[in-house]
Formats: C-alpha cells, structure tokens, sequence
C-alpha cells in the first residue's frame, strides 16, 4: 500500500524550465558564451552543478564550479521570484493529500535554497516533511539515488512511495528506485515516451478529483 508521495519540484509544482534556461544563458553569457536551449535540453535530469562543470568544461571557463553555481542561482531567482506560478491544480492536490496524512516530500535536482525559496514563494512549503534535493545525492536522475534518499528520509521502503513528475527521465529515476510513478506531461515533455509510467494524467486538477485510497490500493 502506498503510503508517501515523491513530487519532482520543477515542471510539477512550479513552471520553472525557461526561467532555469535563461539562467544558464546569462551566465554562461558573462564569458562570452552563447548557449542555446537546445544546448540545455541536452543536460536535461543532471544536477543544476553537473550541467555547470560541463559547460564550463566544454568552454574552458577557468572557475570555481561552486561561484559558477552561486551567480547560476543568483540569476535564477532574480528571474523567477515575483512571477512564478503553481501548475495548474497541484496546489489543491498537494493540500488534500497532506489532509489525508500521506507523507510528503520533494525530490529536486534543484538546490535547497533555491527549492525553499520558491516552495515558499506558492505557498506550499510547510505541507511537505522532507526535502532532498541536488546536495543530497552525487548524481542526478535518471539515477534512482534521489528517490532513494527520499524513501529513507521518510522512513519508507520504495514500493511504499509513490512519484509523481513530469518528464520520461524522472519517471525512468523511479521505476529504478522500484517505486510507482505518476505522469503530468506539461508543454516541454508532452512527446517523451511514458510506457514505463504506472498512470499518466493530464493535469493535477484530475489526480485531484481522483480517490486518492482507491489510487493507492490499486497502483
């Protein structure tokens, strides 16, 4: 039976993908660097600090990967705060699932301070128990590691969890982690293969509507 849900932070809760390839454009901007998103996409699932050692790698940026990382969030939040907003209907699912005591996490390629900032800034921090994100775990999805340390810190064996993100590469994460997954497609990850996928929705708006005891028996 499952008893804790998994949320992926950005694509999920929060519309953050252009803002965070915005980020990386200004940035790497500063060296005369000119990224494009399609030269992002490529990195799409690794850490916010592994995509920075590798274009900085690639490039020949002689820098702290750790400052690179610090100026990347600078960027990122000056960006973003003020004009964020929740994905259509999550805020809801994410309050009737805390009233029907599921443990919640977040499981974010983000760092800490970025994820608490922005879970802060929609109003949905203080529902979730624990927060792992890019400091926790060496390596980024689709390695199951942050899953992992998610079900551990909730005190859950895997099968227990349930994840819920939006992209083929988190869902792969999890099936790995040998935990249940739950699909939203949004505008950026609609055409990835889902196969694996234990149940894909269109929105959060109609996990909400579902009967969440029911959902857990059956997945």
């Amino acid at each position: 039976m499952l008893k804790g849900i998994i949320f992926d932070m950005d694509g999920v809760i929060v519309d953050t993908l252009d803002f965070h390839n915005k980020a990386f454009i200004l940035l790497f901007g500063e060296f005369g660097v000119c990224l494009t998103r399609e030269d992002i996409k490529r990195t799409y699932g690794r850490t916010a600090a592994e995509n920075i050692r590798y274009f900085a790698k690639k490039y020949g940026i002689k820098r702290n990967s750790t400052e690179l990382n610090s100026r990347r969030n600078e960027l990122f939040l000056k960006l973003i705060l003020g004009k964020v907003k929740t994905m259509p209907g999550v805020a809801d699912l994410i309050r009737k699932l805390h009233k029907n005591k599921y443990v919640l996490a977040i499981a974010s390629s983000s760092e800490r301070a970025v994820v608490g900032n922005l879970l802060r800034h929609v109003g949905v921090f203080d529902y979730f128990e624990h927060i792992i994100s890019a400091e926790d775990v060496k390596r980024g999805k689709p390695n199951p590691g942050i899953f992992l340390a998610a079900s551990k810190r909730m005190g859950l064996k895997p099968r227990e969890c349930v994840v819920i993100e939006d992209a083929s590469i988190g869902m792969k994460a999890a099936k790995k982690a040998g935990m249940t997954s739950i699909i939203i497609p949004n505008a950026h990850t609609y055409n990835e293969n889902f196969d694996r996928a234990d149940l894909i929705v269109k929105s959060a708006k109609e996990l909400n509507r579902m009967d969440w005891t029911r959902i857990c028996k059956i997945l």
